[in-house]
């Protein structure tokens, strides 16, 4: 499920032409410490809501501290992509509608199970039904850009700033990106 998940994400962040890279349930380890604009998207379990921000901010200083078992030095070169955990579980019922149909026409190509043609324009019909559906509710679901911050070097802890994305536009890169310029969490010059 993790991995049509990351699919669906890679297809609708493709236009984040601001990042020098996007790392999709990427472990801290394998984020590089480097000077290039990094756009990390967290995994379903560190999901954010306004009530309870802890799991998604404590995930965030995570990546920002660490670099492996080594600190990190570059931490203010990643912006993080939190989902919604009031939408992650039609996401996740969607990953998993999808995944069924394509069981069923894979089992059909390959003979292991026996459909008459109507029942496998049926399938074929539902599999992109519920395809086409999956962009829409991953934009709906990765919805929180979220910012690490520093106000002042003596600051032993950083903050985390949640940004709310406008999941009706056409993609999300461009999303991303206007809300980092707006906000100024990108600074060009």
């Amino acid at each position: 499920m993790r991995t049509k998940m990351a699919e669906v994400l890679k297809k609708v962040t493709g236009g984040a032409t601001l990042f020098d890279g996007v790392h999709i349930f990427t472990s801290h380890a394998d984020v590089p410490d480097d000077s290039a604009l990094r756009l990390v998207i967290l995994p379903p379990e560190l999901f954010y809501t306004r009530e309870e921000p802890r799991m998604a901010f404590d995930g965030v200083l995570d990546y920002v501290r660490n670099n492996g078992k080594r600190p990190r030095y570059r931490g203010n070169r990643l912006i993080f992509l939190a989902p919604d955990h009031g939408s992650l579980a039609r996401l996740r019922d969607c990953v998993r509608v999808a995944l069924a149909w394509a069981s069923i026409v894979d089992d059909a190509a390959d003979r292991r199970l026996v459909l008459d043609t109507l029942q496998e324009d049926k399938a074929k019909k539902e599999l992109q039904s519920a395809e086409d559906v999956l962009p829409r509710v991953t934009r709906e679901c990765y919805k929180w850009l979220l910012c690490p911050s520093q106000n002042s070097a003596t600051e032993t802890k950083p903050s985390v700033e949640a940004f709310a994305l406008n999941t009706s536009g056409a993609g999300l890169g461009s999303e991303i990106h206007r809300v980092c310029v707006e906000n100024e969490l990108v600074i060009a010059t």
